[in-house]
């Protein structure tokens, strides 16, 4: 018996990169949000403060563009967002994974800083 595979065909894929202090979260999702595949440094057996480091970083990148297309998912062009701090190591590694993997079709890379509501926090008073 034929067992045939759908293949998702998607024309935008997002892939979101968000750096945390201790570790590196990478997920694929379509144009609707939707989470098609997820990937962190834990995932890949590494522990402590080496899940934090550029190498891990592409690492992780790496095994999800293997996964995406082990599951049969077709992506015309990728949109990059960045949650965090821009000058991160784990993100420039990152980018340049997708350069050595030869990853062309990245559309536009979108950065996603949280900024502070209330602004800088004032002078403590002066006590007499």
């Amino acid at each position: 018996m034929k067992i045939n595979k759908k293949i998702n065909k998607h024309n935008f894929g997002y892939i979101k990169i968000k750096p945390t202090s201790n570790n590196i979260f990478i997920t694929l999702t379509d144009s609707l949000g939707n989470v098609l595949l997820s990937r962190h440094s834990g995932l890949l057996n590494f522990k402590g403060s080496k899940k934090k480091t550029p190498y891990v970083a592409s690492q992780v990148i790496r095994n999800l563009m293997e996964d995406i297309k082990k599951s049969n998912i077709r992506i015309k062009l990728y949109i990059l967002q960045v949650h965090g701090y821009i000058r991160n190591s784990s993100i420039n590694s990152v980018i340049r994974e997708l350069d050595i993997l030869k990853v062309r079709n990245i559309f536009y890379i979108q950065y996603l800083n949280m900024k502070t509501h209330n602004g800088l926090r004032l002078k403590k008073k002066r006590r007499l």
